[in-house]
């Protein structure tokens, strides 16, 4: 088992990458969310990465380089799950 503190949605996309591209046979969980507010969660991204199709994976961190951040002029206030909902199906 593999564990990466991070909590960042960004660090969450590059692991959901290299876990499926690189086809990495540990566990990898993602340890986010902080103590005292009582949101501390383990991710598991390996089970992410069997449940999401490759496709899907592989074109995550264009769209996020492109959806990641609300300063991005041509998707403010848009979010991220407008843009992957237009994904062609199939």
């Amino acid at each position: 088992m593999i564990a990466v503190r991070a909590s960042d949605t960004d660090i969450l996309i590059l692991l959901l990458y290299h876990v499926a591209v690189a086809q990495v046979q540990h566990k990898i969980y993602m340890d986010t969310g902080v103590d005292s507010k009582n949101t501390r969660r383990y991710i598991n991204v390996s089970h992410m990465v069997d449940k999401i199709d490759k496709p899907v994976i592989t074109a995550l961190p264009g769209l996020y380089a492109l959806t990641g951040s609300d300063y991005t002029p041509a998707f403010l206030n848009k979010g991220k799950v407008r843009p992957l909902r237009k994904w062609p199906a199939g």
